[in-house]
């Protein structure tokens, strides 16, 4: 069988997904564009990050139709778990659901790339990376998706530091913002699958907030 004739069930949509934690807060967000895996842009206004809870958010980069399946799933399964225990699924539980959910699926995985964010009971930011198969890591900060290498780069040269010297707690939601739109710039310059627009969450003890900034639409 030729190479042309193999079986692949996927495709990769592109677009890049972002997070940050600070001390009371999670920024999480994603760029817009759906593109064919090449040259062709099938829409610039998919959003890639949802809302879990009114303290938990899910981004998803790959394949959007396994993407869009595994948001459906996991809303459910939290959906049930708040109507078990009367209580929303925090955002440690709800990691530990995506990784098993994923993990489930290993031999014909979906082709998805996860991060989860949230505030956790003591109200600090929380946030969780996946590869397709579940296996996951908590971070500072991270990236997801065809601007996944450039954006981390950006990041780590901001935010390490602050790492190294125990100081992530200085970092505002001002400061964070900043961070994460100059690291998605940087992204639409250099890769083509990421742009039209950022669209990014603030989580806090007050809830949700969405903002917008335009990006590169070539």
């Amino acid at each position: 069988m030729s190479d042309d004739e193999q079986f692949n069930p996927y495709v990769d949509n592109g677009g890049t997904c972002i997070a940050i934690a600070g001390k009371d807060f999670v920024l999480i967000g994603s760029d817009t564009r759906c593109s064919d895996g090449g040259y062709q842009i099938l829409s610039r206004t998919l959003p890639k990050a949802h809302k879990i809870t009114d303290k938990v958010m899910l981004a998803s980069s790959g394949m959007k139709a396994d993407a869009d399946y595994l948001l459906k799933t996991l809303r459910n399964d939290a959906d049930e778990y708040a109507y078990k225990t009367g209580k929303e699924i925090s955002v440690a539980q709800f990691s530990r659901l995506v990784s098993v959910s994923l993990y489930r699926r290993r031999f014909f995985p979906w082709y998805t790339f996860n991060i989860v964010g949230g505030l956790d009971e003591q109200g600090r930011g929380r946030i969780f990376s996946y590869d397709a198969v579940g296996s996951s890591g908590e971070y500072q900060y991270t990236s997801t998706g065809s601007g996944e290498s450039l954006a981390i780069g950006i990041l780590d040269n901001e935010l390490m530091p602050l790492i190294t010297e125990e100081r992530l707690d200085s970092l505002t939601i001002e400061g964070a913002k900043k961070l994460a739109i100059a690291a998605m710039e940087a992204v639409t310059e250099r890769e083509i699958k990421t742009g039209d627009d950022f669209q990014y969450y603030i989580i806090t003890k007050d809830g949700i907030q969405e903002f917008h900034h335009g990006l590169r639409r070539d």
